[in-house]
């Protein structure tokens, strides 16, 4: 037969003719220890001449029949496990039958038959269908020795070819497992293993297609975890992913069939809700935020309860044309949740600003460094009420931003200070002029008292306690007149920074307030680290206090602790008089809001 395939006739051509094989007195290391199997009734003869040679592995079968064509069997499927078979008997049906099969024989086969003339020589046949020799029973134990070397050579060959083969096919495999890896890891979150922005973009895009053309209402909510980034690093990192893996598999419960949920940020998740209109996107946000508030998280001991904020843009809202737009939208929809004291939940208006004064940062940067240059600042001053005595005996200090014929507050320009490092400057510029202030209307021991607000990034100017000192002694201020007020969210995240910097103040005879108390997950365990004298309950504990009895009962926990540990208590956002009585059955020491008074201008009388 003549071979057909390329591959087998590269192995023909260059296969050696038994004049080159080495003699059988020669080593063999290569082909000596593979397996032979010799069937027939001259077995025994043909098997001492390989064991003579140096064969090690031979096995001798019967010589009979049934066996002999069991063998050949075997060469057709490799069922004997072996690389050579060696046929020593008169099998011409049988030889003829396997160089006619249609089965690729497995292993080699060489076949001593006396059917086969002396004169013919060795006939050998290596194609599709594998390699077959068959030579005279009367030949000699060199043209045996020689064919089997020449057969266990090419057997060595074909399983070197498969070995390339399989592992051709392996390699293969393996980049496709690693280009789906890739294309899964692409599109999702490697951490949680949710989509993540791209499939999002993806599914955003395809809602705004519905709507277009079907009227179709989808809406997406951008989920932000309250509190995410203290715990990631009061608990570590390993913690915190942890975390994130249990939120991840808290809000697939809570996603409906056929949204898509994404993690698009360290704490941020997106839900795009498809077939689902306005309120039904509101009460959808409001099961995912009682869930989140619900959840608890054990680390160490340690119990810590989430909330979150979630902005919300459906797909029928103005001015949203692309998946950036949506996303936009959905974020400053979430910003403008967590900026109110009232709401968590807040769905995107064209109307909203927020975006606007984002894309107006940018601008404000030269009007803030003007605005230092030429004393633009100004502060105003909001009283507080003494709530036993019913007495103001004490101010905030606030500040704010004159520009031509409008006022700018804080939350718009201070953020942007924040990032573009000019917010030491202003914190330095507030405790001046404060100090200026009190000097120029009290000069008595019965002064009244001033709050100062420092920023976040005080605990880092490690020139403020220089600058206080000098501010101090130049307007001659009454130290313990003077409350500098951290947020306790700021005193956490820089907990050491912090504490050092409340340590030298309060050496210095200044009082330490703690604002927004209450926001965070362990307030209470936070009044044993930071040596605090005020806590100023958040707000978003006051302003409904009046109908909600779990208000009350934290705000009149915080007062109890509070008494015992020896600190005044002020209450924010208080707005009318049926919330500053309950205040004041609560023992609160102090209360400030709009219906004590706004900020103003400077008037202490």
């Amino acid at each position: 037969m003549s071979s057909t395939d390329n591959t087998m006739d590269y192995v023909t051509d260059s296969w050696p003719d038994a004049a080159t094989v080495p003699a059988a007195d020669e080593a063999l290391p290569d082909v000596t220890a593979m397996c032979i199997v010799v069937a027939g009734d001259h077995a025994r003869s043909v098997t001492g001449k390989l064991l003579a040679a140096g064969f090690t592995q031979i096995i001798k079968a019967s010589h009979k029949t049934v066996l002999a064509e069991y063998a050949a069997a075997g060469a057709a499927h490799n069922t004997l496990h072996t690389d050579l078979l060696v046929i020593c008997k008169d099998e011409s049906d049988l030889i003829q039958k396997l160089q006619h099969s249609t089965t690729r024989l497995e292993i080699p086969v060489i076949a001593l038959d006396s059917s086969h003339a002396e004169t013919s020589g060795t006939n050998r046949q290596y194609d599709d269908n594998g390699y077959i020799c068959a030579l005279p029973a009367s030949a000699s134990d060199q043209q045996i020795i020689s064919a089997v070397t020449l057969a266990l050579k090419f057997k060595q060959m074909v399983d070197l070819g498969q070995r390339h083969r399989n592992d051709l096919g392996d390699e293969i495999a393996e980049k496709r497992v690693l280009q789906a890896r890739l294309d899964y890891l692409v599109s999702h979150d490697d951490l949680t293993g949710l989509c993540n922005r791209k499939i999002l973009e993806r599914a955003i895009g395809k809602a705004l297609v519905l709507h277009r053309e079907h009227g179709i209402e989808s809406a997406l909510l951008y989920i932000d975890l309250d509190q995410f980034k203290i715990i990631n690093d009061l608990e570590g990192h390993n913690n915190g992913d942890r975390l994130v893996i249990k939120i991840a598999h808290l809000l697939r419960q809570n996603t409906g069939e056929g949204h898509i949920l994404a993690r698009i940020g360290a704490d941020d998740y997106a839900i795009m809700a498809n077939n689902c209109n306005e309120v039904m996107a509101i009460q959808y946000a409001e099961k995912i935020r009682t869930e989140l508030e619900r959840f608890e998280f054990e680390c160490q001991g340690s119990i810590y309860h989430l909330g979150a904020c979630i902005g919300i843009a459906v797909t029928g809202a103005s001015g949203v044309e692309t998946p950036d737009d949506m996303l936009s939208h959905a974020d400053h929809a979430c910003l403008r949740a967590k900026r109110s004291p009232h709401h968590k939940i807040h769905v995107y208006r064209h109307h909203d600003n927020d975006l606007k004064s984002m894309k107006d940062a940018v601008g404000l940067i030269p009007r803030i460094r003007r605005a230092l240059q030429d004393n633009n600042f100004f502060l105003v001053y909001q009283p507080l009420l003494d709530i036993d005595n019913n007495r103001i005996v004490r101010y905030e200090a606030l500040i704010r931003m004159q520009e031509d014929d409008h006022v700018l507050t804080p939350n718009i320009f201070i953020p942007v200070a924040e990032k573009m490092g000019m917010i030491n400057i202003i914190d330095r510029w507030v405790i001046g002029t404060a100090f200026k202030n009190w000097r120029e209307h009290h000069r008595t021991e019965n002064a009244l008292s001033i709050s100062i607000n420092l920023s976040s990034h005080a605990f880092t100017d490690n020139t403020l306690i220089d600058i206080i000192k000098e501010h101090a002694a130049e307007n001659s201020i009454i130290h313990d007149r003077f409350i500098f007020e951290i947020t306790e969210t700021a005193a956490i995240a820089n907990y050491d920074k912090a504490r050092a910097l409340i340590y030298k103040l309060r050496d210095m005879g200044f009082h330490i307030a703690l604002d927004d108390f209450g926001v965070g997950f362990s307030s209470f365990d936070h009044l044993k680290r930071l040596p605090v004298d005020i806590l100023k309950i958040d707000g978003s504990f006051i302003t409904n206090l009046k109908n909600d009895i779990i208000d009350q009962t934290l705000v009149r926990a915080i007062s109890d602790i509070a008494r015992k540990l020896g600190k005044i208590t002020v209450a924010e956002y208080v707005e009318d008089q049926q919330t500053l009585d309950l205040l004041r059955s609560y023992h609160i020491d102090y209360a400030q809001g709009y219906l004590i008074g706004k900020p103003a201008p400077i008037n202490f009388n």
